[in-house]
């Protein structure tokens, strides 16, 4: 496949936010030595590689777990919450919540602390992923506050203005990623960024020419930056760029306007080792049709199209969000994504990321629904849902028998209760989790015709 036409990059071109970042870099660098800290991701929840959060091994015989304790969905007067943003802090399950940020102890449920949000209103969106144990909050009518917050202890350690995104959508799409000790948040008209340690803004939205950074997102221990030229529906070019915490430029992808003849869209980044990101081919007024690219190891052209049909398998990352691909887990060179139920259930495909073809179907134990959900240490986790007849289970994709290898049976008796959280695997509403043993299962979406009582989170071990 030919490469796409290399963007010419234009003296000044360089964003305020890469220049602010290296400034930084001294500064973080010494803060680092000094105080020995380690960056981690912590409680991603989005099905990147649980790894570095310091998970215990796997076990190595199929647990029967029960149920350590559950939360009901808070009272809904009328129509519906929606509660983005679950993160795991050490022994601690952080939600956000319409009081603000509260957290569980991991054992037995007991709420330990909570952060108010004093500007919460309206449906603000928080980091997909904590980074060294802190969070990013968007809050306010128009989303027009940001918030950061230390969720090892409960501690709120900025609430500052945001120039959120005008018109229509308001602030409601715009998006923070926090990496290190910057926290940035794309939006319509641009992108800016905000230092941690000094609660100020360390680069805003450019106006001397029509490219924008919409986007932002924290894979893999980096902050990826998504630049377009143009006008919000149709781009001349753009970019992925990827810098580390310290402000060391890594990679950047240039791509064109056109994909075979066709515009299009980059939604979200699934993988940065190999680059996997999931596009929007077509007008968007035409209904657009969903693929999955594999980007060279040179960042110059696309290497391979996966052979994904949005028909038969589930769409994995969740539209205008760059990093919450749920639906997808990436490892050792491979992609494992649920296939679209028919019949009596779906399986979950492994695609080779070096040809982009699917190679085998992994079917869930004694059939039904199965759902990828987590990389623990290396290995692919997938949930069970249960049914009438059959509790839930957490099973581990071994390549080598191409099967599911039961990890965790879950209790038998709170079937029900599964069933209602976790109704299908076609939603991103529910967050998966694995922690050192226990399963978590959270839902970030209430309504008001919901059941009293009706379940928000279920932690099994």
């Amino acid at each position: 496949m030919p490469p796409h036409p290399v963007i010419e990059v234009r003296e000044g071109r360089r964003p305020g936010w890469q220049l602010a970042l290296m400034g930084l870099a001294g500064v973080l660098a010494l803060a680092l030595i000094g105080s020995g800290a380690v960056w981690l991701i912590t409680g991603t929840g989005d099905g990147r590689d649980a790894a570095p959060g310091g998970q215990d091994p796997l076990p190595t015989e199929t647990v029967d777990a029960s149920l350590a304790w559950e939360q009901p969905i808070p009272d809904v007067s009328d129509g519906m919450i929606d509660a983005p943003g679950t993160w795991v802090s050490g022994d601690q399950l952080v939600r956000l919540m319409p009081e603000g940020l509260v957290a569980y102890d991991l054992a037995d449920g007991s709420e330990l602390w909570t952060v108010p949000l004093e500007h919460h209103a309206g449906n603000c969106r928080a980091s997909i992923s904590a980074s060294e144990d802190r969070v990013a909050v968007l809050q306010g009518m128009e989303c027009e506050f940001l918030t950061v917050v230390d969720i090892a202890v409960g501690e709120e350690l900025f609430t500052i203005p945001h120039e959120a995104t005008s018109g229509i959508a308001l602030g409601s799409w715009d998006h923070p990623a926090i990496v290190g000790d910057i926290v940035a948040i794309g939006t319509a008209s641009g992108g800016s960024g905000y230092s941690i340690t000094d609660a100020q803004k360390i680069w805003e939205p450019r106006s001397d020419d029509n490219c924008r950074e919409r986007g932002y997102a924290h894979v893999d221990e980096t902050l990826i930056a998504l630049m377009t030229c143009g006008n919000v529906l149709e781009f001349d070019q753009g970019s992925l760029r990827a810098t580390a915490p310290s402000g060391e430029d890594l990679w950047e992808w240039e791509f064109g306007a056109e994909h075979e003849g066709e515009p299009f869209t980059v939604d979200s980044v699934i993988s940065t080792s190999p680059l996997v990101v999931q596009a929007r081919v077509g007008a968007m007024t035409e209904r657009p049709v969903t693929q999955i690219w594999v980007i060279d190891d040179a960042y110059e052209e696309i290497a391979h199209v996966v052979d994904f049909d949005p028909q038969r398998q589930l769409r994995p990352c969740t539209t205008n969000v760059l990093d919450q691909c749920r639906g997808a887990m990436v490892s050792d060179g491979f992609l494992f994504l649920g296939s679209t139920p028919e019949g009596e259930g779906n399986a979950v495909i492994a695609f080779d990321l070096s040809t982009g073809t699917a190679l085998y179907d992994v079917e869930p134990i004694g059939g039904g629904d199965i759902k990828p959900f987590a990389v623990v240490h290396g290995q692919v986790l997938a949930y069970q849902l249960a049914d009438s007849q059959t509790e839930g289970m957490v099973v581990a994709l071994d390549p080598e028998t191409e099967q599911a290898t039961p990890l965790m049976t879950l209790d038998r008796a709170q079937r029900e209760a599964e069933r209602t959280l976790m109704s299908d695997v076609i939603g991103d509403d529910v967050a998966l989790l694995w922690h050192n043993g226990a399963f978590i299962m959270v839902s970030e979406k209430y309504y008001s015709h919901d059941e009293p009582g009706t379940p928000a989170v279920l932690v099994y071990r």
